[in-house]
């Protein structure tokens, strides 16, 4: 049960990160763009101490090209991420990430021929309708969607397929010498942002130097349950990896709550008893379903 551990610190993390990303996304940097620059640089000062442990080794021209499309993948996923934070709480944007959840079994079922039980196909589907409950409001009688359905669709769409092919190459290569290669062509994507975005990047470079640390922190957490993610990639099927990610909304909320109450800051989180009871209880339906998953 190694791949659990690995699996639950980007649960863990991402929920703790997605906090600090709406915060900074709402708050401070109003440039999604902006943010990605800045927040992948810092996770980047942290690639060596990956090397300590083993250096990456070069493939095959065929195996290498996988790299820069994982990189870029990655990168649509967090724009539509970023945008989605703008439009909702934070806790229903992390659990939103499970729409991409439909994808996974079938994509893993092509690519790498993974297959899982009738029952835990059915738990996904719990999954995702639950999290289309989350973003749903009445208005004058009719059912309405927010905006961050859409993005995290898109979101999650990408990052599962960005997943599968992950998952995919791994098949081939090695953990550290997978994520060294990725995070070494993301380097390229930021360049490109610093050359088309500059004048964004240099008018809000006092804002990061204000936010520094809290950035630094941030990218080290996010770097931290990336590089556990591609770990548990490795270990066990990318289904089940990607439904122990599902119970990131828990300790958004968990965090959430502490945060706002040791730290006056103005979290993109609603928290009153009757929004707290809708998300706790289609969370557990959410971490029910994952029970069914994981055996």
């Amino acid at each position: 049960m190694l791949w659990l551990i690995f699996a639950l610190i980007p649960a863990v993390g991402d929920g703790l990160s997605n906090i600090i990303d709406g915060h900074l996304s709402n708050n401070k940097f109003h440039n999604p763009w902006v943010l990605l620059f800045y927040s992948g640089i810092m996770e980047l000062l942290f690639l060596p101490f990956v090397l300590l442990y083993q250096l990456p080794v070069l493939f095959s021209f065929k195996v290498m090209l996988f790299f820069p499309i994982i990189a870029f993948l990655d990168f649509l996923t967090l724009i539509f991420y970023y945008k989605a934070l703008k439009e909702d709480d934070t806790s229903i944007v992390a659990s939103l990430f499970s729409l991409g959840k439909i994808f996974v079994p079938v994509l893993a079922f092509f690519v790498v021929g993974e297959r899982l039980t009738p029952l835990q196909y059915l738990a996904f589907f719990v999954i995702i309708f639950a999290s289309t409950l989350l973003t749903a409001t009445s208005d004058g009688g009719k059912i309405k969607f927010n905006k961050s359905l859409l993005l995290m669709f898109l979101s999650s769409l990408v990052h599962s397929i960005e997943g599968v092919i992950y998952k995919y190459t791994l098949e081939s290569v090695d953990w550290v010498s997978g994520f060294f290669y990725v995070t070494i062509f993301s380097l390229i994507g930021f360049v490109i942002i610093a050359i088309i975005k500059n004048k964004e990047v240099r008018q809000q470079f006092n804002i990061f130097k204000t936010n520094f640390k809290l950035v630094l922190f941030n990218s080290s957490v996010a770097f931290i349950a990336s590089l556990s993610s591609v770990i548990a990639f490795s270990l066990a099927p990318i289904t089940l990896v990607k439904g122990i990610f599902a119970t990131q909304p828990f300790f958004v909320i968990i965090f959430t709550y502490f945060l706002s109450k040791y730290f006056k800051t103005n979290y993109k989180e609603k928290m009153d008893k009757s929004n707290l009871i809708k998300k706790l209880v289609i969370f557990t339906v959410m971490c029910v379903a994952l029970i069914f998953v994981i055996e």
